[in-house]
């Protein structure tokens, strides 16, 4: 195999998993090689493996060990100008093109890999490298044991919480770590669905949720204040609903000094109705007057249906007939659907619960988010159904969001030397 044909990662999998013929191990100057320990994979900065140790000849060295496609990339990087690279004890290469000095002008001791890694690994390698399928391993996976998928679907389920943890963590800080705060604004980003999710959280921002708490016993007040902060709320109307809540908006505006949104931050271009912020913004204002203390009730429900039933409701019976102010509908109350509950759910609810598991160290909190996930139906995207057309299916939430995460972090990236169900693969016969 030519040296462009493989990558550093490559290398770096056939070392940690030692999967190269070590049988009569020398060095290039011909010293006797015995790998005692092969490290400890470093993915910052600095040498490629940690706290290795060999034995060359009879003195064994202990030290870390850097790893290059060839001797000579040492030279590029300008590792010998670093002092962190002092104490490297092995250069492993694939190629030795360059006699390389460190310390005292002796020379590294390297590893030349170009003729120990099995061609079967290289094939395998080369198969799901150059693939330009949608799912890389796809003409492999089913060969894979069902207890290396699911293992590596559960990992990186509980990949994706973490990373939506990321960006609560960012609403976190700006409240100055209000909880309540922080749950009402990505519950709100997460009302918006993906295409109006910054500007539901740009609502939820423009009017506290301590505010909208002082109307708790109103319905049509808190719809008001919301409507009327979106700038979707029109200056007069013949209906006598939202005449109410043009009313009631003029007088609580001036109260709180509110300043509305400008209407160009919503969309509602290539959206099913039933979408519209228009909708989505009634309904979440029936969750603001459902519930007092959103985030109480989040750490004090018993049991998964209650979190469920939370989210069970529906817009104002103007909406009934009307997506937008000046359109109407045929009748049918616009009840926030299980696909969208299950969404709100998924990436609100059990982002909330897992970042405050992590946050106060509460294991029980992380548990019952991955609980949650595991009573919610799988999800039915165009991934889904991509991993179900390869005889890979998920069962549940968790499972679809596993596969999600895969998909969208390694499979669309060839990450398949980082995912177990690559590495199986690579190494099979």
């Amino acid at each position: 195999m030519n040296v462009t044909q493989i990558s550093e990662d490559f290398l770096h999998y056939v070392w940690n998993l030692q999967c190269f013929d070590k049988t009569k191990l020398a060095t290039k100057d011909g010293n006797k090689l015995e790998i005692l320990r092969k490290g400890i994979h470093n993915h910052d900065a600095g040498p490629d493996f940690f706290s290795g140790k060999i034995k060359l000849d009879d003195t064994v060295w202990a030290g870390n060990i850097e790893i290059h496609l060839s001797s000579s990339d040492w030279l590029k990087h300008n590792h010998q100008d670093d002092p962190k690279y002092d104490n490297v004890i092995l250069h492993v290469v694939y190629n030795h093109d360059k006699e390389v000095l460190k310390n005292l002008g002796k020379n590294i001791p390297t590893l030349v890999l170009k003729d120990k890694i099995p061609q079967h690994i290289f094939d395998n390698y080369l198969l799901l490298k150059s693939s330009t399928l949608e799912i890389p391993c796809q003409s492999k996976i089913a060969d894979v044991p069902d207890i290396i998928v699911n293992g590596m679907i559960e990992k990186t389920a509980i990949e994706r919480i973490e990373q939506k943890t990321i960006d609560l963590d960012r609403i976190f800080k700006s409240t100055d770590g209000n909880w309540g705060e922080s749950f009402y604004i990505l519950l709100a980003r997460y009302f918006g669905a993906r295409v109006n999710a910054d500007a539901f959280e740009r609502l939820a921002r423009s009017v506290s949720s301590t505010l909208l708490l002082k109307h708790s016993n109103d319905l049509s007040q808190i719809e008001a204040i919301l409507m009327g902060q979106s700038g979707l709320l029109p200056s007069s109307h013949e209906n006598n609903k939202v005449k109410v809540w043009i009313r009631e908006y003029a007088f609580l505006r001036a109260k709180y000094d509110l300043k509305p949104l400008s209407l160009d931050i919503w969309k509602f271009a290539r959206m099913r109705p039933i979408s519209f912020p228009t909708i989505r913004i009634s309904q979440f204002a029936h969750l603001v007057f459902k519930k007092d203390n959103l985030f109480s009730l989040l750490l004090e429900s018993s049991s998964n249906k209650d979190l469920i039933k939370l989210l069970d409701v529906k817009a104002s019976t103007f909406w009934d007939d009307h997506y937008h102010f000046n359109n109407e509908s045929n009748h049918q109350p616009k009840k926030l659907g299980s696909d969208a509950r299950n969404t709100i759910i998924i990436n609100a609810v059990v982002s909330m619960l897992y970042f405050y598991g992590e946050k106060m160290n509460h294991r029980k909190s992380k548990e019952r988010a991955i609980s949650l996930l595991e009573s919610l139906k799988s999800e039915n995207n165009k991934i889904i159904r991509q991993w179900k057309s390869n005889k890979v299916s998920s069962k549940d939430a968790l499972q679809s969001q596993g596969l999600i995460q895969l998909k969208k972090t390694y499979c669309d990236s060839n990450r398949c030397l980082q995912c177990s169900i690559g590495n199986h693969i690579i190494k099979s016969l």
